[in-house]
């Protein structure tokens, strides 16, 4: 009695140029059962689904193993047409849905030129894979072509909202990559100018402690002869003496303005008389003064909220006006401001509002200018650090010691140096600073930013009335 116990599904994927051959044998031999698909066809997916019958006593055995090949019959010319992967699935459709194993056969010496094989399967494979010799391509391409194919024709199926939305998903993803990318070479990997090439000489204010004692440092390491401009005297003189036994060889003057003086006049033509028989071509604007400590608004006296506008606005302005009329005539220069994260990474600062709000007028400020002259070959930019163990940042927040996000003056310094001359309108030089601000940006909303200030600067005020 005959019992129809299998079917085999088989695909010829792929395109053929030429095919003479006619028919497709499956063929299962232990069991002398043979069936011939007749094909003309130059199509890229063809499916056949073929009975095969067997005799009631051949059931068991089938359930365990069976062993199959196909054949491409035609001539030993016509057999190289076979270019593409030929996929035969078996399952046992009444008897059984598992598959245990298929036995690796090679075709009849009659056609042994082609050589195609089966390969072995296991339980979760249901795919029997028949390769030729005269293949002109790997399988790993012939895979990666049919899945390709898969996958366009899935996408056809889907909704054109389902594509747009996935587009628009990879387009942000992708420029997401290339700002991490960028982020990454900027940091670790690009060189950094040769400032000399702006001028031989630097002009650095508030340079007697800080990051503008450092810029001095660096800078003269750089080959940079210095123009130090500061209140102190003897501060300046101390950093002069400390400079010149580190580099020898550096031409340092100094230059006494008091920035929080109602009247600049005279401050401002004492530097503009130093600076008018040498080509500065690096200008540093680091003075900057906040609250001696936390303060509503209303409760700032006039004198400091006045000195604050006087150092961090009037003489950061003034100062780049003397000095960018000699750069214009040379055609070349750098001019970098020193911002600050309070006015733009978090989205406010209470309890500091007058300080943050002078930050805010160096940053634009800062970035419209670097628009103005950028084609004149002066490079404007605006550092906005976040954290630096300074005493200022002490005694405002009471960080004595550098650690990972708190990097010391030297370190910050090193890494501004590098970023000088890129034609960046506005960055943050050191790296952990980058990173918080990318995570306040894009993760923490602005109300929680918010409170978190305002509970930092209700600590603080708190701790100094108590003091």
């Amino acid at each position: 009695m005959l019992l129809k116990g299998v079917w085999c599904e088989v695909f010829l994927l792929g395109s053929w140029t030429e095919s003479n051959a006619q028919s497709v044998v499956v063929s299962i031999p232990q069991y002398n059962v043979v069936k011939r698909v007749s094909y003309r066809t130059k199509c890229l997916e063809l499916q056949y689904i073929i009975p095969v019958y067997y005799y009631a006593d051949a059931i068991i055995p089938l359930y365990h193993y069976a062993a199959a090949v196909i054949l491409l019959l035609g001539s030993r010319k016509e057999s190289k047409v076979l270019r593409n992967n030929v996929n035969l699935r078996c399952c046992c459709g009444r008897i059984s849905s598992w598959l245990a194993s298929v036995h690796v056969r090679k075709i009849s010496h009659r056609i042994r030129s082609c050589n195609p094989t089966i390969i072995k399967a296991s339980r979760s494979s249901w795919f029997l894979k028949v390769r030729s010799s005269y293949k002109t391509r790997s399988i790993e391409e012939e895979e990666t072509e049919i899945r390709g194919s898969k996958y366009m024709d899935e996408l056809k199926t889907k909704p054109i909202w389902i594509l747009l939305l996935s587009f628009l998903g990879l387009l942000f993803l992708f420029k997401h990559t290339i700002s991490v990318l960028r982020w990454l070479f900027i940091t670790l990997l690009r060189p950094a100018k040769n400032l000399k090439k702006f001028g031989s000489w630097a002009l650095i204010t508030a340079p007697t402690e800080g990051i503008g004692k450092s810029f001095a440092f660096e800078l003269a390491r750089k080959g940079l002869n210095l123009i130090l401009v500061g209140r102190n005297i003897h501060k300046l003189q101390n950093v002069t003496r400390a400079v010149q036994s580190e580099y020898p060889n550096i031409q340092i003057k100094i230059v006494v303005v008091d920035f929080s003086s109602s009247d600049l006049t005279v401050g401002i033509r004492n530097i503009e008389e130093e600076i008018g028989g040498v080509d500065v071509g690096v200008l540093i604007n680091n003075v900057g003064i906040t609250y001696p400590s936390a303060k509503f608004f209303h409760a700032v006296d006039e004198e400091i909220w006045m000195n604050i506008i006087r150092v961090n606005i009037e003489a950061t302005t003034r100062v780049t006006m003397a000095v960018l009329p000699g750069m214009l005539k040379r055609k070349k220069g750098a001019v970098v401001n020193i911002g600050s994260g309070a006015s733009i990474v978090v989205p406010s600062h209470p309890l500091f509002a007058i300080y943050a709000a002078s930050k805010a007028y160096v940053d634009q400020w800062s970035r419209s200018i670097h628009v103005e002259y950028k084609d004149q070959g002066i490079d404007v930019q605006c550092q906005v650090p976040l954290y630096v163990a300074t005493k200022m940042v002490s005694k405002v927040a009471s960080i004595e010691k550098s650690s990972l996000f708190v990097p010391s003056p030297d370190a910050y310094v090193r890494s501004a140096v590098r970023r000088i001359g890129h034609g960046e309108p506005r960055c943050t030089p050191y790296w952990t600073h980058s990173i918080q601000w990318f995570f306040a940006y894009y993760f923490i909303p602005e109300f929680l930013l918010d409170a978190w200030r305002l509970s930092i600067g209700l600590h603080r005020m708190c701790a100094t009335e108590r003091l």
